[in-house]
């Protein structure tokens, strides 16, 4: 007996069959057995034409739905054999006819049986048969479809498998069971009973758990009493979700000649275990065994010694045998180098030129030290000497500007340290004739007291002069009249 289709698609396959120019007709089955006394085809014409069936042995009985019928036929109750069928269809115009093979296996003990005989057999066929209608058929069978395909899941999830029903035999109450390994799935039945009329389709859903990688079956049984009447293969197809979350701070404060604590925590969203080797720019490696689910913060060693002054972008990477992630900190770096100005002294008579003296407060030298000069007049240019502070030492930083135009400025010195900058100072202020207005040393004080010095000296020989002369004149006159 072919496997019975479900009413609905059956009918549509085969109106896609016969859609052909011209009145046609078609059966679901070319051959079929009774069940008990009992069996049941579909006919379909590419019209509304009516159905009728002529047989030998087995009554029939026609139930129209527009373009196609459910026919069912009886038999008698100890009819043995194999009988040819006629279903025909007819438009009124036309008739087609379509034959199937019924077969008949009685499901009780007979005294006596009927045998189908051929067609083209010389004895006699009887001219009456019994048909019971009371015979309660004790045959039991269900067709049981999980679905041919299978579906891909992940290791974890839980997937909603359909399973379908069709009650071949007679009306029974069955039990529903799942059959699989148990290491590899986790099956739950929505439901464990059901109650099936003869010919009835039910449907009942399996949610199935992958519990590891890997293409796994789940036997779905029907079963009465403990036998099984029917059963199907429901196949899934695991496999593992390797993923996980990386994190860490969005900012890092460092000091350049320190080592930091970076906190970085993985966590394992995957399926399976994953082992974490974390790397990254100026950082310590570390290593982590995370279980899926599982987080953990690690704290890595940040040694900004290679990095720059202010900000760094340091890439921290998370690497396992199955996944790989980065994620990003901005490390701001600040200076070590412990430099003081301790004074700016003006170098020349016309306020262009400065000794800057560094103080080194570190115990190791500090090394590339030197002064940008800012706030000049366009044009302008200068030139800074380069040193290195000694430990616990000073450093004298030459400055020279050069200028182009009679401007006055009032330059800022920045000392900068591998060119970054560690401290800011005022210069003197620079006059529009050159001469600095504002003096920070007591080196061009010592030049201004001399200089008064040199003025009372002058002052004083000019009035001494002054007074010799009159006594001369006044001698002079004496004489000039004495000679009178």
């Amino acid at each position: 007996m072919g496997k019975f289709s479900f009413p609905i698609a059956g009918a549509l396959l085969l109106l896609s069959i016969v859609g052909v120019q011209g009145f046609s007709m078609d059966v679901s089955y070319d051959a079929v057995h009774t069940q008990g006394t009992v069996a049941q085809v579909y006919a379909y014409s590419s019209e509304n034409a009516a159905f009728s069936v002529e047989s030998e042995y087995t009554n029939a009985q026609v139930t129209q739905y527009g373009d196609h019928a459910l026919i069912k036929l009886l038999a008698p109750d100890c009819l043995v054999g194999t009988e040819t069928i006629r279903i025909k269809a007819s438009n009124g115009t036309n008739t087609q006819t379509k034959t199937l093979q019924l077969t008949h296996e009685p499901r009780k003990n007979c005294e006596k049986y009927i045998h189908v005989q051929p067609l083209d057999a010389a004895l006699e066929r009887p001219q009456s048969l019994y048909f019971s209608h009371e015979f309660d058929a004790t045959h039991y069978a269900m067709q049981v479809d999980a679905g041919e395909s299978c579906t891909p899941v992940t290791v974890g999830q839980t997937f909603a498998k359909r399973i379908r029903i069709h009650n071949t035999g007679a009306a029974v109450t069955v039990d529903l069971h799942a059959v699989e390994d148990e290491t590899a799935t986790r099956t739950v039945l929505e439901d464990g009973t059901t109650t099936l009329q003869q010919n009835e389709l039910a449907a009942t859903v399996a949610y199935i758990q992958a519990l590891s990688a890997g293409t796994h079956y789940v036997t779905i049984q029907v079963l009465r009493q403990g036998i099984v009447l029917g059963q199907a293969q429901a196949c899934i197809q695991a496999q593992h979700d390797d993923a996980a979350v990386l994190r860490v701070p969005e900012r890092a404060s460092v000091r350049q000649c320190e080592l930091s604590a970076l906190p970085v925590q993985v966590r394992n969203t995957g399926t399976r275990v994953q082992t974490f080797q974390i790397t990254g720019d100026a950082l310590s490696p570390a290593s982590a065994t995370l279980a899926p689910g599982e987080e953990r913060t690690l704290n890595l060693v940040l040694d900004p010694s290679s990095l720059r002054l202010n900000e760094n972008v340091v890439a921290v990477n998370a690497k396992s045998q199955f996944s790989e992630g980065t994620a990003w900190v901005i490390a701001d770096v600040s200076s070590c180098q412990s430099t003081i100005v301790t004074q700016i002294t003006e170098t020349s008579t016309d306020g262009l030129a400065w000794t800057v003296l560094v103080q080194n407060n570190q115990d190791t030298p500090i090394r590339n030290v030197t002064v940008q000069v800012s706030n000049l007049p366009e044009g302008w240019t200068y030139v800074s000497t380069t040193v290195t502070a000694p430990p616990h030492g000073q450093a004298e930083i030459k400055v020279t500007v050069t200028r182009t135009t009679a401007d006055a400025a009032n330059p800022v010195l920045t000392v900068l340290v591998d060119g970054q900058p560690v401290a800011t100072h005022n210069a003197p202020a620079i006059g529009q004739s050159g001469i600095a207005t504002g003096l920070f040393t007591g080196s061009l004080a010592d030049g201004l007291i001399l200089a008064a010095i040199v003025l009372l000296v002058l002052a004083a020989f000019m009035f001494f002069r002054a007074e010799g002369g009159f006594r001369d004149a006044e001698s002079h006159s004496e004489a000039t009249a004495a000679g009178k």
